[in-house]
């Protein structure tokens, strides 16, 4: 038997949600209580909305947001693209549902809190919770529980917070689904708590391929790794979850606040949104505030690991070494070597022979700039020599594909 599920009218709010030009009315964000939903899909103007909400609303206030992304791969605050996502995938785009042979594209997103990468689309909700840091910091829990509350109140029975602050559903603790994670942002004063919740997502099966980085295994960093979870749908509407979680966080908060519908049109005309917007949407957001890291084919005095196998058509003695720091690579301590030319084994130098590189002996080459290593290795005069022009090209399509560099092909 089907568990039961109240309907629609048993979770209806009790006001509908009423347009109000939230940026305009400072009465508005002064209350102590306050819930709103954004009709937007957009990623950025919806993360650029709740850091506003973060920033603005009275410190002493509690505030709930539940917005709905297209789809995109969130990566955390101190967190490496290149290793997180697989970027070649993203570029790509994933195949439609109802259409296999269109694809979707793809957005990714780095988001000012920490914790790990996420897949969202029209299929889950997004919910986030800004309270007084001093009621969060006795209890990181608490409005995970209010979510899981709303799942087992909506016919989820098993729905339940573990130890790493995620709702989860399953039989057991052996044989358990994450769906939905926790990440947080502190400022003074204030703290904002988020997650994603599954709930009928029809991309669920591309997730994994999207969220593993053909380039993990040759990458060390610095930056925050995301552990991995089996996942799965809780098979909700986006609306029942939205009216069950806005029900719970008003019993929590003991009030009947209406829900406010944010005016977009408004928001994209606040100064502070639009260069919210205008900074996440870079690629020196997106790329260039990843940490310290080191992508290398072979095992180093710092990083022993065994590596994975390099492709056969690969030179055999390729040794590639790349030290990159805020997505700048340092052409002095990186190297590529092993490449085969009719005169022996040779190296090339990153950037030196580039076309397109008006300062082409610099020390350092913006990787997330490169948009074809072809472009950054070969040479004009390796056209005299074809074994080493054949090599070139090899490297240069192996490394745009761990790096995910190329055309999109929406």
């Amino acid at each position: 038997m089907a568990p039961f599920r109240p309907s629609l009218s048993l979770l209806s709010r009790i006001s509908a949600p009423s347009k109000v030009p939230l940026f305009r009315d400072a009465t508005v964000l002064a209350k102590p209580v306050q819930i709103y939903t954004s009709p937007t899909h957009d990623p950025y103007l919806n993360l650029a909305i709740e850091q506003y909400l973060l920033r603005n609303c009275a410190k002493s206030s509690a505030v709930l947001f539940l917005y709905v992304n297209r789809p995109c791969v969130v990566i955390g605050r101190n967190q490496n693209p290149w290793m997180e996502v697989n970027l070649d995938r993203r570029r790509r785009g994933i195949p439609s549902p109802s259409s296999p042979s269109k694809h979707t594209r793809v957005d990714l997103v780095r988001r000012r809190s920490g914790g790990g990468t996420v897949f969202h689309d029209l299929g889950n909700v997004n919910w986030s919770v800004i309270c007084p840091s001093a009621s969060f910091d006795f209890d990181r829990n608490r409005h995970a529980e209010m979510v899981s509350r709303a799942l087992r109140r909506l016919g989820v029975e098993e729905a339940r917070v573990n130890d790493r602050h995620d709702i989860v559903v399953g039989p057991s603790e052996k044989e358990t689904y994450k769906v939905s994670g926790s990440a947080y942002k502190l400022i003074t004063g204030r703290a904002l708590h988020h997650g994603t919740c599954l709930l009928s997502s029809p991309h669920l099966p591309m997730v994994s391929e999207l969220l593993r980085s053909p380039a993990e295994g040759y990458m060390q960093s610095k930056g925050v790794r995301s552990v991995r979870s089996p996942i799965r749908n809780v098979e909700l509407g986006n609306e029942e979850f939205i009216d069950a979680v806005i029900g719970e966080f008003r019993k929590m908060y003991e009030g009947e606040t209406p829900v406010v519908d944010v005016d977009t049109e408004a928001a994209v005309q606040a100064t502070w949104i639009a260069e919210e917007m205008e900074t996440i949407q870079t690629a020196d957001w997106k790329y260039g505030q990843t940490p310290q890291f080191t992508f290398s084919t072979h095992p180093t005095e710092e990083d022993p690991r065994r590596r994975p196998p390099l492709p056969e058509d690969l030179p055999p003695k390729l040794r590639i070494h790349l030290d990159v720091r805020k997505g700048i690579i340092d052409l002095n301590s990186s190297s590529i070597s092993g490449l085969r030319s009719d005169e022996g084994e040779c190296a090339v130098r990153i950037g030196e022979n580039d076309l397109y590189d008006v300062d082409a002996k610099a020390d350092k080459k913006t990787l997330y700039e490169i948009v074809d290593w072809g472009t950054a290795l070969s040479n004009p005069l390796d056209l005299q020599d074809p074994l080493l022009f054949n090599d070139t090209r090899k490297v240069s399509d192996w490394l745009n594909k761990m790096f995910g560099i190329g055309p999109s092909s929406m």
